[in-house]
């Protein structure tokens, strides 16, 4: 009888640890599957990221600025009204900026006051140009402007 309630203990012992062992290898399972979903979404984003970094490497002239504007306007004779731009354009691209100019919109209200150009030339890879220049315009005063960098 003693060895028939051994047997049974051991049977009991061996049953509910084969049975936590399926439990845990069915999580591991999981686990693993999860961790290959995880592997390749990672190696997915590497990918991108791999892809925008080439694009940046390759993506020529790229036209920062650091740039302020005032409207001046002065009320005696020989003065015109006038947006002074001044500071700095910088290329920070890959290649040389060609035919780099500034585009400036001078708005009053609804109406656009003045669209033009400040022309600013070859703007080498890691240089900038000194920009210091006036954009006339008559009427009322400003009420917003734009400064956009652009190059061929």
């Amino acid at each position: 009888m003693t060895v028939l309630l051994v047997s049974l203990v051991g049977n009991v012992y061996f049953y509910s640890e084969q049975r936590d062992s399926t439990l845990r290898n069915a999580a591991l399972k999981g686990q693993a599957s999860e961790l290959r979903t995880l592997t390749s979404t990672l190696e997915n984003e590497t990918a991108e990221l791999e892809d925008q970094l080439n694009a940046l490497s390759r993506e020529g002239p790229r036209l920062i600025t650091r740039l302020g504007a005032s409207d001046m306007r002065f009320n005696y004779t020989g003065q015109e009204t006038r947006l002074y731009i001044s500071g700095e354009i910088w290329n920070v691209g890959t290649s040389a900026a060609r035919n780099s100019r500034l585009h400036v919109t001078l708005n009053q209200g609804g109406t656009v006051a003045n669209d033009t150009y400040v022309e600013l030339g070859t703007i080498d890879v890691g240089s900038y140009v000194d920009v210091a220049s006036n954009v006339y315009y008559t009427g009322n005063a400003l009420t917003n402007w734009t400064l956009t960098p652009e190059c061929d």
